[in-house]
């Protein structure tokens, strides 16, 4: 559609903005909800019916999926569309998924102990070879075998979160510090984030609801910390090796029901939002919702003839996307036109078009309500508080941990740090020196091991 495209060229050129700026929300509008419903129908059908196949969904997920239905439900029968309680489900949700996540950080803290620990009961001679003959060439050339510097770096991260980590905490402080300075005048929420991602990736973050959300899990972070791995038998470790496994593996189909779930309600959102604006290019979308929904409310099987009906939409979730990329880019211009000439209902209007543009991203749990703080630059000052602040919690956390445990940790931090390498010899000098370090020859082959397969997957 070049319509949108031309109003937004328009607007740009600040052209009769009395007919293009509402004009601008209208078609801009339209193409959101048709995708909206377009999304819904395909990823509720597929909900569903993975929801029938299924007799050990997660009570957790079960409840939510319930509260779904429900306010589809009523959205369908033309009762009125209560905005609360679309966002109060996903604000739930999205809590419970930052306890989730946690609970799969703070398990991979002992899946590394455990990849390590593993090869005390192996017979790990040919890793041995391996390491003294090819290995070092081999990883340097899967890590520069790559053009793009993007996959470099991630590569270069992969790999020294894998190896083995000696460093002393004193020196572990001077990297967090070097990888902060990194960061002055970048604006306070990508400081804020990034510190929040290292506090997860430590375990030092515990969201609201941890202790409670799924209790059998901090049962089981419990009792692994309490473990002590120089002593642990080959018997004690497969058990809790495959009780872990067990619980991350329920864990991550957990997450992933969620992340399709928050999908639906964030198109149902944006369908809820935009309830005004004409959607009569979805009528087919609705019908497959309106009888995927009455399968979902009762033991009915889905009606296969619904899949004829999802060939009539081929190729026009691709026209849509197409035709919000390419006009979308107006929004911010817009709704600062209106401003200017005092435009109260389109200024409203823009400002939920765009909550409804951080819906339809690929970020399915963006946050609808930010800080306008966020935005702003931080100064010196800001950046040495937030490292040191995140440095003293690692000092108190330190105390209560094992060796084994603060290794892992380290670990898990350096893999989210901005590269620290400034040559390429540089990195085969610090691959060489982790491992000449580690005197633990069951670890060291558990690392060359692990490393090998990553590079064996390439």
């Amino acid at each position: 559609m070049k319509e949108l495209t031309y109003v937004a060229s328009q607007i740009g050129k600040k052209k009769d903005l009395d007919k293009n700026l509402p004009e601008y929300y209208r078609r801009l509008a339209e193409n959101y909800k048709s995708l909206a419903f377009l999304k819904l129908s395909m990823n509720y059908y597929s909900l569903v019916d993975m929801v029938k196949d299924s007799d050990d969904k997660s009570s957790i997920f079960i409840n939510s999926y319930e509260s779904f239905n429900k306010i589809l439900d009523n959205i369908i029968k033309k009762q009125s569309v209560d905005l609360s309680a679309i966002e109060n489900l996903r604000n739930q949700i999205t809590s419970n998924m930052l306890v989730i996540v946690q609970y799969v950080e703070n398990l991979s803290v002992y899946e590394h102990v455990f990849n390590r620990v593993e090869y005390r009961f192996k017979d790990y001679s040919d890793v041995e070879n391996y390491y003294q003959n090819y290995f070092t060439n081999d990883l340097m050339h899967y890590i520069l075998s790559d053009k793009d510097n993007t996959v470099i770096r991630s590569k270069i991260s992969e790999v020294v979160g894998q190896l083995p980590m000696r460093l002393s905490r004193n020196k572990f402080y001077e990297y967090l510090r070097d990888a902060y300075t990194l960061y002055r005048g970048a604006n306070i929420g990508t400081i804020d984030d990034m510190s929040d991602s290292i506090r997860s990736s430590a375990s030092i973050k515990k969201p609201e609801g941890y202790e409670t959300l799924i209790p059998e899990c901090v049962s089981l972070l419990e009792k692994l910390s309490a473990v002590d791995y120089d002593k642990i038998g080959e018997e004690e470790f497969a058990g809790l090796s495959a009780e872990s496994k067990t619980v991350s593996d329920r864990l991550i189909e957990l997450s992933d029901d969620y992340v399709l779930l928050t999908m639906l309600i964030n198109d149902l959102y944006t369908i809820a939002l935009l309830a005004q604006v004409d959607d009569a290019e979805s009528e087919i979308s609705k019908e497959i919702i309106e009888a995927t929904l009455k399968s979902a409310l009762s033991r009915e099987e889905i009606d296969e003839s619904l899949l004829d009906k999802f060939v009539l939409l081929e190729g026009r979730q691709e026209r849509i996307n197409v035709s919000i990329e390419s006009g979308s880019y107006a929004l911010d211009d817009a709704k600062a036109l209106a401003e200017e000439k005092g435009l109260t209902d389109l200024i409203s209007a823009f400002e939920t078009l765009y909550k409804v543009s951080l819906l339809q991203t690929d970020s399915t749990f963006a946050t609808l309500n930010t800080d306008p703080k966020r935005n702003e630059i931080s100064d010196n000052a800001y950046v040495e508080k937030a490292c040191q602040d995140l440095i003293d919690d690692f000092k108190t956390m330190f105390e209560s941990k094992n060796q084994y445990e603060r290794r892992a940790i380290m670990s898990a931090v350096f893999a989210q740090l901005p590269i620290f390498f400034n040559k390429v010899d540089d990195i085969q000098n610090y691959i060489n020196f982790s491992l000449i370090q580690c005197s633990d020859e069951a670890e060291k082959a558990a690392v060359v091991d692990l490393l090998k397969s990553i590079m064996d997957q390439q």
